[in-house]
C-alpha cells in the first residue's frame, strides 16, 4: 500500500532580505552559517506524514522533553545543488539521499519519509531560493536534510511525533586548502560493529568532535577513524581512498561501521568506468604507514558531499603511540611529494565536472529541477 503524504505548499517571506543584503552575503558565503529567506518543514504525527510547506525561514519551539535532546533521536543528509553553464538547476543524485534518510531513520527508529515527499520538498526549496546561488564555477548550493523526534515525555520510548526540515546554504569550498593534513586518532573510536556507524545519526557526529578539536591543535583538517585492532575506518565527514603505485585504487569496505557515502560510490563508478581497479577492502595503517613509506601508495584522498574530491597530503600520528605501527612512535608523514597526485586531480575534475554540468553525464546522476513541474513555487 502506498503511504499517504501531504502535497508541499508554499508560503511566500514577505521579508526577504534585500537584493543588496544577498549580493552582500554572497560574496563571501559560509557553508551552514549564510542564512537563506525560506525553509522546508513536514510534520508527523499519529501515524503519518500530516503537513508540508516551504515557509519563511524561523526558528523552532519544541518541548525540552523532546526525544530529540533527551535520548538523541535525530538524523541529516547532506546535498548539493548547482547551476549548470547553460543555467539549469540541478541536483546531484538526491534519489540516493532519499534512499539513505530511510536506512538511518530505519537504524534509529524513526518514520518511513516517502521519497517522493522528500524529493519534492527539497526540489522546491532549491528553486524556491534558486536567487541564493553564488557565482563562479565551484558556487553552490549545499542543502541540509534532517529529521529529529519531538514529544512532551523524558520517559525512554520511541517518538510518536517527528519532524522534517530541510535547509539551504550558499556555498564555496568547504575546506581552506585543496591538500588536507589529517591526525590519526589514536584513542577514541567513531562507531563499532553493530552500531550506528553506517547512518548519519547525530551522535556518530558528535562522536566525532573531540577528535577534530583534538586534529586542530596539530594544525590538521580532519580526524582519521580506526578500529581497536588499527583497521581503518573513515574520516570525520569523509570517506578516504588509496592509490597505489600500480594505479589501482583502494578503498575500506563497507560494513556497519562506515558510512556508504554517495560521493563515494560515484568515484568508485568513476574510476572503474576509466578501466581503473578499484579494491574495496580492508586496510591496516600499520600496512598503510609501511607502504606509503615504501612508495606503494602513491597518492590518498577524501571524498564527501561537502568537501568534494581532496587530497591527502600528509598525516599526522600523536607521539607515543603504538596501536598504529610497529614503531612506537611515527610522528607526521608525507604521501608523495605531498601534494595532488594526477589521478586524484583527474577525477576531482571529471567528478565535480558531471556535478555542475561543465561535462557529459553519462551516468544519469544529474536531475534537472524544472519550473514547468514547480508552477505554485514561481
Amino acid at each position: 500500500m502506498t503511504p499517504r503524504y501531504p502535497s508541499v505548499v508554499f508560503i511566500r517571506n514577505e521579508n526577504r532580505v534585500s537584493e543588496a543584503e544577498r549580493r552582500q552575503r554572497l560574496e563571501n558565503p559560509e557553508l551552514g552559517i549564510t542564512d537563506t529567506d525560506h525553509m522546508a518543514i513536514a510534520k508527523y504525527a499519529d501515524g503519518q506524514w500530516q503537513t508540508a510547506a516551504v515557509k519563511p525561514f524561523s526558528a523552532l519551539t519544541l518541548h525540552p522533553g523532546s526525544k530529540c535532546f533527551q535520548y538523541g533521536q535525530t538524523l541529516f543528509e547532506g546535498m548539493q545543488a548547482y547551476k549548470t553553464p547553460d543555467g539549469k538547476i540541478v541536483l546531484f543524485r538526491p534519489d540516493e539521499n532519499a534512499k539513505r534518510l530511510n536506512k538511518s531513520a530505519d537504524r534509529v527508529a524513526m518514520p518511513e519519509l516517502p521519497e517522493k515527499l522528500f524529493l519534492d520538498m527539497v526540489k522546491a526549496l532549491v528553486w524556491v531560493e534558486r536567487t541564493w546561488f553564488p557565482s563562479g564555477e565551484v558556487g553552490r548550493l549545499y542543502i541540509r536534510p534532517f529529521m529529529f523526534a519531538t514529544g512532551n515525555s523524558v520517559r525512554f520510548a520511541v517518538a510518536k511525533e517527528y519532524i522534517f526540515c530541510a535547509l539551504v546554504s550558499p556555498a564555496r569550498a568547504f575546506f581552506n586548502r585543496t591538500v588536507l593534513k589529517i591526525y590519526v586518532e589514536p584513542d577514541l573510536r567513531r562507531a563499532s560493529a553493530g552500531g550506528t556507524g553506517s547512518s548519519k545519526c547525530g551522535g556518530n557526529y558528535a562522536a566525532a568532535l573531540q577528535s577534530h578539536q583534538e586534529a586542530g591543535k596539530h594544525g590538521c583538517d580532519q580526524a582519521l577513524f580506526l578500529e581497536g585492532d588499527g583497521k581503518i575506518q573513515e574520516l570525520e565527514v569523509t570517506n578516504i581512498f588509496f592509490v597505489m603505485k600500480d594505479g589501482t585504487i583502494r578503498t575500506p569496505c563497507l560494513n556497519d561501521t562506515i558510512l556508504n557515502g554517495i560521493t563515494r560510490a560515484s568515484v568508485i563508478e568513476l574510476a572503474r568506468g576509466r578501466a581503473i581497479k578499484v579494491e574495496e577492502r580492508d586496510y591496516f595503517f600499520k600496512d598503510f604507514y609501511a607502504d606509503a613509506m615504501s612508495g606503494e601508495v602513491v597518492e590518498v584522498f577524501a571524498c564527501g558531499t561537502a568537501g568534494g574530491l581532496v587530497a591527502i597530503g600528509s598525516f599526522y600520528c600523536p607521539p607515543g603511540e603504538a596501536k598504529t605501527s610497529s614503531e612506537k612512535s611515527i610522528g607526521e608523514f608525507i604521501i608523495g611529494d605531498g601534494e595532488m597526485g594526477d589521478l586524484t586531480k583527474k577525477l576531482r575534475l571529471e567528478l565535480l565536472g558531471i556535478q555542475n554540468g561543465n561535462r557529459e553525464d553519462p551516468f544519469g546522476w544529474r536531475h534537472e529541477i524544472r519550473a514547468e513541474d514547480l508552477p505554485q513555487f514561481s
